[in-house]
C-alpha cells in the first residue's frame, strides 16, 4: 500500500449524527464489555466534562471510513487550577488497514487538530497496548511513568499447590491465611478511631475529602484528576460495564470521610479501580488497604489488586501493606506547545478511575 497522506484523509465525527458508524467500526475490534451501545451512550453522550472528539480515517478513494478514534475529556487539577487533559480512546481500524502509516497518519492527525482547534485541551495521555508504543513515540508523546499492576494473595491454598500436593495445601493454605488476617487485625487495632463502610454511591463527604486532596495538591507541580461526587457518581455508579461499591474509612468522632476505594469484582478477585486518602490522616493510607484486605478475606475473594501510577513513596506504601507488583504499562503524554512541561512521574495520580472503563 502506498505510504502517503494522499492515501488517507482524516475527518471529524459527529458524534450524535455518526453514532452508528462509530459502532460499526467498533464490532471490527472493540469488544467494549460486550455492551458497545451503552459504553457510547455513557462514556460519549453524558460524559461530565463534555463531549470526545471523535475522528474518522477514509481511504481517500472511498466514502466510509476504515478506522476510528477519539479523545475523551477529563478535568484534572494541575498548578492550583482546573484544567482539561484528553486521553486517547477507542482506536480501531478495519483489519487490511491495519499497518503502520495509517496508524501513524490518524494519531499525528488527532494530536495536531486538537492542540490547534481545541485550546481548552492542554495535553493529551494515554495508555497503548505495545503493538501502539511505537506510534505513539513517533506521534511526539513521552513516556511519563508506569501504570503499576499490584496484587495481595489473600488465599495460599492455590499458591501453594505449586510447591506441595494439593490435599497438603488444601489443609496449611488456611491456616497461613488466618495467621496472616491475625496480622492485619493487630494492625486493624491502632485504627479504631476509623470505622469501615460500604455504600452504593458517593455523597457530599466525598466533595469534602476531594477539597481537602485539592488543596493538598497544590503546593506541588502535581496532576490529577478531578475526583469530586459529580464524576464519582458518573464513572461508577452510572457505568453500565461493571458494578461497583465504595469502600469507606470514615472518621468514628465526626464521621468526615478519611478515604474510599471504588472496587468491582473480577473473577476472584476484588479490583480497586480507584482511591483516594486524606492527605492530613498520616496513616489513613496503609489503614485502607489493610481494613479493605480484611474486608476482600471476609467476602470470600482470593485476591485483591489494583492498578495506579503516582510517587514513589505511594508504591512503597503499598508494597509494605502486601501489594506486590505484578505488570506494568507505559502511560504516554503531550502537552500543548507553550504550556508548561509535563510533571514528572512522581508528580502523577493515574488510577482505572482516568480510563474509559
Amino acid at each position: 500500500m502506498p505510504n502517503n497522506t494522499q492515501v488517507y484523509k482524516i475527518v471529524a465525527a459527529d458524534i450524535a449524527r455518526d453514532r452508528e458508524q462509530i459502532l460499526a467500526l467498533w464490532s471490527c475490534g472493540l469488544s467494549q464489555g460486550g455492551m458497545p451501545s451503552a459504553k457510547f451512550d455513557w462514556y460519549y453522550i453524558r460524559n461530565p466534562a463534555g463531549i470526545p472528539r471523535a475522528f474518522f480515517l477514509y481511504q481517500s478513494d472511498t466514502n466510509k471510513p476504515v478506522g476510528v478514534a477519539a479523545v475523551s475529556v477529563r478535568e484534572m487539577l494541575k498548578n492550583k487550577e482546573i484544567i482539561l487533559g484528553g486521553e486517547l480512546i477507542d482506536f480501531v481500524t478495519l483489519i487490511e488497514h491495519r499497518t503502520l502509516f495509517p496508524a501513524l497518519y490518524l494519531q499525528r492527525e488527532i494530536r495536531r487538530r486538537i492542540f490547534e482547534h481545541t485550546p481548552s485541551i492542554e495535553l493529551l495521555y494515554g495508555l497503548p497496548n505495545t503493538k501502539s508504543t511505537s506510534v505513539v513515540q513517533r506521534v511526539g508523546y513521552q513516556r511519563v511513568g508506569q501504570m503499576v499492576r499490584r496484587v495481595r494473595m489473600l488465599r495460599s491454598a492455590g499458591y501453594l499447590t505449586r510447591y506441595a500436593p494439593a490435599w497438603l495445601s488444601r489443609l496449611v493454605g488456611p491456616m497461613v491465611d488466618h495467621a496472616r488476617l491475625a496480622v492485619m487485625a493487630i494492625r486493624a487495632i491502632s485504627s479504631r478511631r476509623r470505622q469501615s463502610k460500604w455504600q452504593n454511591r458517593p455523597d457530599s463527604r466525598f466533595d469534602e475529602l476531594w477539597e481537602r486532596v485539592a488543596a493538598q495538591s497544590n503546593q506541588i507541580d502535581g496532576l490529577i484528576g478531578v475526583r469530586d461526587s459529580a464524576f464519582l457518581t458518573w464513572r461508577f455508579v452510572e457505568c453500565p460495564l461493571k458494578s461497583y461499591e465504595f469502600f469507606t474509612l470514615v472518621s468514628t468522632n465526626d464521621n468526615r470521610l478519611l478515604a474510599y476505594a471504588a472496587c468491582a469484582v473480577e473473577s476472584e478477585t476484588l479490583h480497586v479501580h480507584d482511591f483516594l486518602v486524606d492527605p492530613a490522616d498520616r496513616t489513613g493510607f496503609k489503614a485502607l488497604w489493610v481494613a479493605l484486605s480484611r474486608e476482600a478475606f471476609h467476602r470470600g475473594h482470593s485476591n485483591i489488586s489494583v492498578e495506579c501510577l503516582g510517587s514513589a513513596s505511594m508504591q512503597r506504601d503499598l508494597q509494605s501493606v502486601g501489594m506486590l507488583k505484578r505488570q506494568q504499562r507505559p502511560l504516554y503524554a503531550s502537552a500543548r506547545v507553550g504550556k508548561p512541561t509535563l510533571p514528572q512521574e512522581q508528580h502523577w495520580y493515574i488510577t482505572c478511575a482516568d480510563e474509559d472503563g
